[in-house]
């Protein structure tokens, strides 16, 4: 399959955090065989970011993505919500909070655009608890919250019958 296009993003990236010359990018690609990563499929391009990535890592440029660690923590080892932790205690806990996000994750459509999954994570956290913000979130509120999310996910496994497949209707045979 052809390279995607955040592989390329991805890939141009990499290339200039570590400041590479076009002689040492080159390099890199010619043991894909190929002249420009436009050129790779995309097994080829998972293996030129793999290596770009070490090589980044090592250089002190780049960090590994750690889906648990909020944006504004990179560099530290704390976990999303951690620093929600010195609120009152009739707040959700961090954890909580992680636990609610991943559940919503799981059956969430909008696994891959994160975009689309911040919109429909607020939207459900509105209808369910009446808040616009996991923050927000109340100890009180969060069994409610995973009660909805476990139901909605035994739904999402176990559709419900067209009304054709379900037999007869109201006891009667049909005629």
């Amino acid at each position: 399959m052809k390279i995607r296009k955040d592989q390329i993003i991805k890939i141009k990236t990499l290339q200039g955090k570590l400041t590479m010359s076009r002689e040492e990018y080159e390099l890199v690609l010619s043991e894909e065989f190929v002249n420009s990563c436009t050129e790779l499929k995309e097994e080829e391009a998972d293996r030129v970011i793999e290596k770009l990535t070490e090589k980044a890592v090592a250089a002190g440029v780049w960090e590994e993505y750690n889906p648990h660690l909020h944006p504004s923590q990179e560099g530290t080892h704390k976990k999303k919500y951690d620093d929600l932790g010195k609120r009152g205690i009739q707040w959700a806990t961090p954890k909580q909070c992680r636990k609610v996000e991943a559940m919503f994750r799981e059956i969430s459509y909008y696994k891959n655009n994160e975009k689309a999954f911040a919109h429909a994570f607020r939207n459900f956290l509105e209808r369910i608890a009446h808040v616009d913000d996991i923050k927000f979130l109340e100890k009180k509120d969060v069994q409610k919250v995973v009660r909805a999310l476990e139901r909605m996910k035994q739904q999402k496994n176990n559709p419900p019958l067209h009304p054709s497949q379900e037999g007869t209707k109201g006891g009667q045979e049909g005629k």
